[in-house]
Parts: C-alpha cells; structure tokens; sequence
C-alpha cells in the first residue's frame, strides 16, 4: 500500500514537472506577441501625425514645385521648372473644389527657352473621406486618395529662340480630363499631390493623352 502512494505521488510531481515548461512558454509567447505590435502601432501613429490625419482642414492655400531634367543629344542639356500657385476648399468633407495657376519654364540646350502658363480648375471626390471620419481615421481634411474632374485652358506661351533671340508665341492645347490622385500633408506646412488620368484636347478633335502630375511645396 506504501509502495503504491508513493508511486502514485512520485507520479503526480512528474505531471507538475512536465506541465511547468509548457505553461511557463505559453505565459513568455504570450508576452511577446503582446509587445511585437508596439513598434508599428508607434510607426502608424507618428506618420498619422506627420500627413496631420485628425487635423481639420477646410481650406488650403498651395504652393507647389517639381524640377524637368533631362538630355537633349547633341543640342545639350534640357531642364525647366514647373510650378503651381492655387487654393483648394471642402465644399462637404468628400467634396473640394481647387483653382491654380500653373507655370512652366522649359530650357532645350542651345535651341530655345520657352514659359507657358495655364490655369486649372477641377473638383475632387475624396471617396474614401467619410469611412474614414466614422471609424475615426480621419478628420475633414486633405490627407487622402481621390478622384478627379478637371479642366487645363491655356493662358500664355512664348518661345525664344537661343541662336537669332527671335520671340515666338506658342500655340497649346486646352484640355479636360479625369483622374485618380492621392495628396498627403507633410507636416504643418507642406503636401504632395500626384494625379494621373486621361484627357482629351477640346480645341483638337481626336486627340486623346495620358495626363500626369506632381508638385511638392508649401501648404497653409
């Protein structure tokens, strides 16, 4: 009988033993599964802050720039600047109309330097704003990805000619497209915004491109 309660015992403890490291890997998994999120939840929060997503922003005064670069063989190098100067408003929080002036200054080696300037209005449907106001995402603002109606009328062009110093007016297209986009607030006083779409050249029938932009700038 003694014999029997001390197997029966000895028994018992091997279970305890044996259910120790097993419990105790669960607890040190379990602890680490709870703290490998930490570092994305900071890295989401600290890029929410940076594109300003809980900021409200009805109104935003832009002023934006991208660089051309390039080569054009034996007439040298070609460079030139474009800029934009416009101001986009929330109509509703998935609605915003914009109007900007845009320039553009081109340099083609040693042929010719040439500035057109357009303006352009557009409206922007911002279609993914209020899921992200109900879940708490976002404020009514302009961090996010949208769609576009727009229109491009040509305002002003000139071309000077390097080798005679000849200044010619040029001729361009007035354009109306759509467009799918995606603008981010960098910080307090900065954006990005990229569009790239269709568009068709209503001056000149049949003509169809592809329309893409960028600029980088100043935000208020």
């Amino acid at each position: 009988m003694k014999s029997l309660l001390l197997i029966a015992l000895f028994g018992t403890g091997l279970c305890v033993q044996a259910q120790q490291p097993d419990s105790a890997k669960t607890e040190t998994s379990q602890e680490l599964d709870s703290l490998q999120p930490a570092p994305t939840k900071r890295f989401v929060k600290a890029y929410r802050q940076f594109i300003r997503a809980q900021v409200e922003e009805k109104t935003l005064f832009k002023l934006g720039a991208v660089p051309e670069l390039g080569y054009a063989g034996y007439v040298g190098p070609a460079y030139g600047l474009q800029t934009e100067l416009g101001v986009e408003h929330k109509l509703i929080p998935a609605l915003s109309v914009l109007a900007f002036l845009r320039t553009r200054y081109g340099h083609v080696g040693n042929q010719f330097d040439e500035v057109t300037l357009r303006g352009t209005l557009a409206g922007r449907w911002y279609y993914a704003q209020n899921r992200r106001r109900r879940t708490g995402k976002s404020a009514n603002n302009f961090s996010n990805q949208y769609l576009t109606l727009q229109a491009s009328p040509y305002l002003l062009g000139r071309k000077r000619m390097k080798q005679t110093g000849e200044v010619q007016s040029l001729d361009a297209d007035n354009w109306v497209g759509i467009g799918f986009g995606v603008q981010r607030r960098l910080g307090r006083f900065g954006y990005i915004d990229w569009t790239v779409g269709p568009a068709y050249a209503i001056n000149r029938p049949n003509r169809f491109a592809i329309s893409a932009s960028i600029y980088i700038g100043l935000g208020l």
